[in-house]
C-alpha cells in the first residue's frame, strides 16, 4: 500500500522526529543540572557570578558537546529545541540563580527578563560547542584517511 507517508519520506520522518526528541533530551538534562540537581549539591549563591558562569558553561560544554558527539550533530535540531530549555527555565528557576530575578515590583507574575539572555547564552555555547565538534570530527575522520 503506498499512502502519503509510505516509503522513503516515511523514514526520513521518523528520523527526524527521533533526532528532535533526542537533542529535545539533551536539552532536558541540562535544565535538570542547572537548575535542579546542581543547585542542590553545590548551593550556588545568587552574588556569586563567577560560580554561577562556571556551572553554566561548564555544564552546557559538557552535555553538548555530548549530545552532539555521541547522538546528533546537527545544529538545526538544537536551534529547534532550544525553546524548551527557554519553557522550562520559565516554569522553575531558583531565584537570583545566574542572575535570573523575578522581584519586580509590578511584573513579578510575568517571566524575568533575563531568562532570555541566559538562553541566548547557552544557544551560542552550544553553537561554538557545534564548530569544536564539526572540526574534531573533520580531523579524525581526515586522520583515519590517511592512515588506512
Amino acid at each position: 500500500m503506498n499512502g502519503f507517508f509510505a516509503g522513503e519520506s516515511n523514514n526520513r520522518i521518523r528520523v527526524i522526529v527521533k533526532n528532535i526528541c533526542t537533542v529535545a533530551m539533551f536539552q532536558v538534562l541540562l535544565y535538570l543540572l542547572q537548575y535542579i540537581f546542581l543547585p542542590i549539591i553545590i548551593f550556588p549563591a545568587p552574588t556569586d557570578s563567577t560560580l554561577n558562569d562556571f556551572i553554566l558553561v561548564t555544564t552546557t560544554g559538557i552535555i553538548s558537546f555530548a549530545g552532539m558527539w555521541m547522538a546528533v550533530d546537527k545544529l538545526s535540531y538544537w536551534i529547534i529545541t532550544i525553546p524548551a530549555y527557554y519553557l522550562l527555565v520559565n516554569l522553575y528557576c531558583p531565584e537570583g540563580l545566574y542572575g535570573i530575578n523575578y522581584k519586580h515590583p509590578m511584573f513579578a507574575y510575568l517571566a524575568s527578563r533575563e531568562i532570555p539572555f541566559v538562553t541566548a547564552a547557552v544557544l551560542f555555547m552550544q553553537f561554538c560547542i557545534w564548530i569544536i565538534v564539526k572540526i574534531s570530527k573533520y580531523l579524525i575522520r581526515r586522520k583515519t584517511v590517511k592512515v588506512t
